[in-house]
C-alpha cells in the first residue's frame, strides 16, 4: 500500500460454531507496527450459533517499510484468538534529468523533438498523471497516464515549434504520485530564419563570340 494511503477493507470472519450465542467483547492490536493497522468494526458484538461476525481492518502505512507486522487479538467468551497481520508500505520516487531541456535554435515553421529521462528509484510503480505547459510553442507528446516501474526509467518526450525569432522559456509542471510531485521542468528554445542576400546584377564583361566565360556569385546568409 502506498505510504499515506489506506488499503481497501480487509475482512476477517469470526464464526460461532457452538450451541449458544458467542460474545465478542473486544479486539486489540499488538506488535511493533500496530499503529499501521486500523480496526473499523466496533465492539462488543454478539454472534448467534451458526452465524459469523465480520471484523473489518485497514492497513494505512505512514513510512516505507516491508514487511510491517502486527497481531490482531480477538477477545471472546471462548477465549482470546490471535491473527497475524502483515503489510508493506511502499512509495514511488520521481527523478527527472536534465532539469532544463534546451531545444536550441529551430527554423520557424519547423518542429524539433527532444526528451528527458524519468527515473523511479522507489519501491512502487510511479504513475505520471498530468503535464501542464502554459506556452503553446512547447507540447508534451506522451499519452498519459505514464507508468514507470520501480528501479526503472523511461523517456518523457516533448516538442518545440517556434513561430517567431525569439528565445522562449516555459515550464512543464509534471504531476505524479511521488512525494516530489509536481516536478517543474524548464523548457527553452529559439526560433531562427535564414536571410538570403544576392547581387542584383552579374556583369560578364566582353566575351569573344563562340567562347564562354565563367563567373561566381556569393549567396550570403
Amino acid at each position: 500500500v502506498l505510504v499515506g494511503r489506506c488499503s481497501n477493507d480487509t475482512t476477517i470472519e469470526v464464526y460461532s460454531t457452538g450451541k449458544s450465542t458467542l460474545s465478542v467483547d473486544s479486539v486489540e492490536l499488538l506488535g511493533i507496527d500496530l499503529s499501521q493497522f486500523k480496526i473499523v468494526t466496533t465492539f462488543p458484538r454478539s454472534v448467534q450459533p451458526g452465524d459469523s461476525l465480520k471484523v473489518v481492518l485497514k492497513f494505512c502505512p505512514d513510512s516505507v517499510k516491508c514487511p510491517m507486522n502486527a497481531t490482531l487479538r480477538i477477545f471472546t467468551a471462548a477465549g482470546p484468538k490471535d491473527i497475524a497481520l502483515k503489510g508493506c508500505g511502499v512509495q514511488p520516487q520521481m527523478i527527472i534529468k536534465p532539469s532544463v531541456l534546451d531545444f536550441g535554435r529551430v527554423h520557424i515553421g519547423a518542429c524539433k523533438d527532444s526528451f528527458v529521462m524519468v527515473s523511479n528509484p522507489g519501491t512502487d510503480t510511479l504513475t505520471i498523471t498530468k503535464e501542464s505547459i502554459a506556452d503553446p510553442h512547447f507540447t508534451a507528446l506522451d499519452p498519459l497516464p505514464l507508468l514507470v516501474p520501480p528501479d526503472s526509467s523511461t523517456r518523457l518526450n516533448l516538442r518545440f515549434c517556434p513561430t517567431e525569432i525569439a528565445i522562449r522559456t516555459a515550464g512543464d509542471s509534471i504531476i505524479g504520485d511521488a512525494p516530489q510531485s509536481p516536478f517543474f521542468l524548464i523548457l527553452q528554445g529559439e526560433g531562427k530564419i535564414g536571410i538570403l542576400s544576392l547581387p542584383k546584377v552579374i556583369d560578364f564583361g566582353e566575351v569573344r563570340k563562340g567562347s564562354c566565360k565563367d563567373s561566381i556569385i556569393y549567396a550570403v546568409n
